[in-house]
């Protein structure tokens, strides 16, 4: 069984609303392309469950020798997004018995790696790079044509 874990309550709900819908999304939703993906690799996965847990749970628990494990995945989760985690041992409030040695990974692009979100076969939005898309096809329609008016206009 995998767990993930995720501060985002409103797209946790979601994802559980729409997972065994028996219609299609309605393409006015913005993020239509990467929900279907994720449904869809979900569902190929029954041993997976996403779960929301509380962000910065800091500022209720001080003390993180009380922290649990989702408080240290939030909190390690948001010291990497700060760019913090440079180093394999990371040490918070002096706390010797909570020392996680990390392995760094190098940085990746999330464009670059969208293409290997969706299962072999499926159909979605994206680019010719097969990057997903999170806006709508009406969306898109729309910058489009902004686009080329902006464009016509100042010719």
């Amino acid at each position: 069984m995998v767990t993930i874990c995720t501060v985002c309550q409103s797209e946790v709900k979601k994802l559980h609303k729409y997972r065994y819908r028996t219609t299609a999304l309605s393409t006015k939703t913005r993020d239509t392309s990467l929900l279907d993906a994720t449904i869809l690799n979900w569902n190929s996965n029954r041993n997976v469950y996403i779960k929301w847990v509380k962000g910065h749970l800091e500022k209720v628990e001080t003390d993180a020798a009380l922290w649990t494990r989702e408080m240290w995945g939030n909190h390690l989760s948001d010291r990497s997004a700060a760019g913090v985690l440079t180093s394999p041992i990371y040490q918070h409030q002096n706390l010797f018995d909570n020392i996680p040695l990390l392995t760094p990974l190098p940085p990746l692009d999330a464009l670059s790696l969208t293409p290997s979100l969706v299962l072999t076969g499926a159909w979605y939005f994206g680019t010719e790079k097969r990057q997903l898309l999170s806006s709508s096809t009406l969306d898109r329609i729309y910058s489009k044509r902004l686009t080329k008016y902006l464009m016509d206009r100042d010719k």
